[in-house]
């Protein structure tokens, strides 16, 4: 039998994670829990800088 690994399948492998999904920043609402929750779910969260006052 042969195995078909999709892309995502392999991302996630390569990155360790379970979910192959990216939470991107959002102004204002993407706080250190909202990236903790994402990343303890399995998938990428992505702090926004604190820099970044306008998208």
């Amino acid at each position: 039998m042969t195995v078909v690994h999709s892309a995502s399948d392999t991302f996630a492998k390569q990155l360790g994670i379970r979910h192959p999904v990216i939470c991107g920043p959002m102004y204002p609402c993407s706080n250190p829990e909202l990236v903790a929750a994402v990343s303890d779910a399995g998938a990428i969260g992505v702090l926004q800088p604190v820099s970044l006052t306008y998208v």
